[in-house]
């Protein structure tokens, strides 16, 4: 081969490369790490009721975008709820508390303040105002440390929802959407909706429960 073939195909095979990076580059997904708990920042109930690592979900430019510490142990109990993925979980049950590193919104597109919340179970009532806002009627609700310091309190729903709206500021709670899961805990997908999901498995009173949680998108209105 002379000089001039070879020089041919060193260019095809340069461009051929640059392409395949250029293509990585812009497929970088988001990643999950570990990370410990942030005692110091947590009511003491809370921080003896959380574990003690925790998952850090990252953009896709490694900004950290939440992190997240499950309760040690949930009470669940086997019941059947029409329209529900996870209907072992309790109304009002402590999950878990979430830190947003920067302002974040919820599944309703709300502005949820940087800091750290603590996680209560929720169902969407199956009421006329709320049929068709959501796939399923799971929801994790965030409440402020400051009124929500004792993971073993028991909420209605009335207070549930108002404390949770103090959140977001406008009266309506401020929700993260649960959906049927169908991937590994301790790893994180994106939705055919474009929505960033975090699995992962949560201990109960039954044993592991795996849970697909909504951290990253506005769901359609």
């Amino acid at each position: 081969m002379n000089g001039r073939g070879f020089s041919f195909y060193g260019r095809n095979m340069l461009k051929t490369f640059l392409t395949i990076v250029l293509l990585a580059t812009f497929c970088v997904a988001q990643k999950v790490e570990q990370v410990a708990k942030p005692s110091a920042e947590l009511p003491s109930a809370i921080a003896g009721a959380v574990e003690d690592h925790g998952l850090r979900v990252l953009d896709k430019d490694g900004t950290p975008l939440v992190s997240v510490w499950l309760a040690k142990s949930v009470k669940t109990s086997k019941k059947e709820v029409e329209g529900a993925n996870y209907p072992q979980l309790e109304p009002s049950s402590f999950v878990g508390v979430i830190t947003f590193d920067s302002e974040g919104k919820d599944l309703r597109g709300q502005s949820i303040a940087k800091g750290t919340y603590s996680l209560r179970y929720a169902l969407l009532p199956s009421d006329g105002n709320h049929m068709g806002v959501a796939p399923n009627r799971d929801f994790l609700l965030l409440l402020a440390l400051s009124s929500d310091s004792d993971p073993a309190t028991i909420y209605s729903e009335k207070q549930l929802y108002r404390a949770s709206g103090k959140v977001a500021g406008t009266g309506h709670p401020a929700v993260l959407s649960l959906i049927a899961n169908d991937g590994k805990p301790g790893t994180v997908s994106t939705s055919p909706e474009s929505y960033v999901v975090l699995h992962f498995s949560l201990v109960t009173s039954d044993g592991a429960l795996p849970i697909a949680l909504i951290v990253k998108g506005v769901a359609q209105q």
